[in-house]
């Protein structure tokens, strides 16, 4: 398998926020890791490259998840809380608009805050810095590509289904926003079932077992995580029924690197979320120094699908792809 080289482009937004943490000789930086939910590989995989970097800047992990990919009130909670067993956070918020008043109490303490993957709409102000995908790009992309695929699809119904993450996070805002935007202007009269399931695998299964009938007949599926076109995926082995012939995601997991592999999911979105964990790292490694850190930190998402060589048939490679959008 081809290893991909992801850019990271970094947009500046103002100057960098310095946070007023330094390290202290011989005490370890403690750093408060709030993911959104357990089970997911893309919040693993954010800890994993966290975790890589944090080992070689001396950081330490204090790790929390929210119950569900909608506990916002848990990870607030436990931030307040917690406030004096860490000296630094990295933020995955569950959603964009409820953190506010802690990242200003954080800010007020003394203790810088990296947000990552779901930007936040209100305090962005007491942010040291937010490292993100460029979702809106990324939910175009798999938009483009299902575009161009609806032209050679045959289909019972003239029609996508659609399985949208917490739509009260900007992230899954951007995505849908991305992906609709394409999907309505190069076929407007496509209808298209719209979902919602948090982006887990097994409220996904039971929406898709719930509307098997619907669901196959139409020319295919994009999900705004892995998790959830697993979860789809499974509904249909479950049952020994041959799934729809598009299926998109979004994360690039390993698991579904496999299943592409398999041609058994089409295509998905990748962001490389160690990357924003590594990044992450070395923005509070940064900041112990004193050193300025850029305000907004940019990873741009490309497509991974499955690629044929015509000189070794049958040997298969993931391919990333960045497809041109209109």
């Amino acid at each position: 398998m081809r290893r991909s080289v992801l850019t990271i482009i970094i947009l500046i937004f103002g100057a960098g926020l310095s946070s007023g943490l330094t390290a202290k000789e011989g005490k370890s930086i403690r750093v408060a890791v709030v993911l959104k939910a357990k089970g997911n590989a893309f919040y693993d995989s954010i800890l994993d490259g966290f975790q890589e970097r944090a080992v070689h800047h001396g950081l330490k992990t204090v790790l929390h998840y929210g119950e569900n990919e909608d506990d916002w009130e848990g990870q607030i909670k436990f931030l307040i809380g917690s406030l004096a067993s860490f000296d630094a956070v990295v933020l995955v918020p569950n959603r964009s608009e409820k953190f506010e008043e802690v990242l200003k109490e954080l800010h007020s303490s003394g203790k810088p805050v990296v947000i990552v993957d779901t930007p936040v709409t209100k305090g962005e102000a007491h942010v040291l810095t937010t490292i993100s995908s460029d979702n809106r790009l990324g939910g175009s992309l798999a938009g483009t590509f299902m575009s161009n695929q609806l032209r050679v699809e045959p289909s019972e119904e003239n029609c996508l289904v659609h399985f949208s993450g917490n739509s009260e996070a900007q992230t899954h805002q951007d995505r849908n926003r991305g992906f609709l935007d394409v999907v309505r202007r190069e076929h407007p009269k496509m209808k298209v079932y719209t979902f919602n399931a948090l982006s887990d695998f097994e409220t996904a299964k039971s929406i898709a077992l719930e509307n098997l009938g619907q669901i196959q007949k139409c020319y295919g599926v994009f999900a705004g995580s892995d998790t959830m076109i697993l979860g789809v995926l499974d509904a249909f082995e479950s049952n020994n029924l041959r799934e729809p012939p598009i299926l998109v995601g979004y994360d690039a997991i390993l698991e579904v690197q496999r299943k592409i592999l398999e041609s058994k999911i089409t295509a998905s979105v990748q962001q490389s979320p160690a990357d924003m964990g590594r990044v992450a790292a070395d923005s509070i490694a940064a900041a112990t120094q004193g050193a300025d850190v850029q305000k907004r930190q940019i990873i741009a998402p490309r497509l991974a699908v499955r690629k044929f060589q015509l000189d070794l048939l049958g040997e298969k490679e993931l391919a990333i792809v960045s497809p041109k959008i209109p």
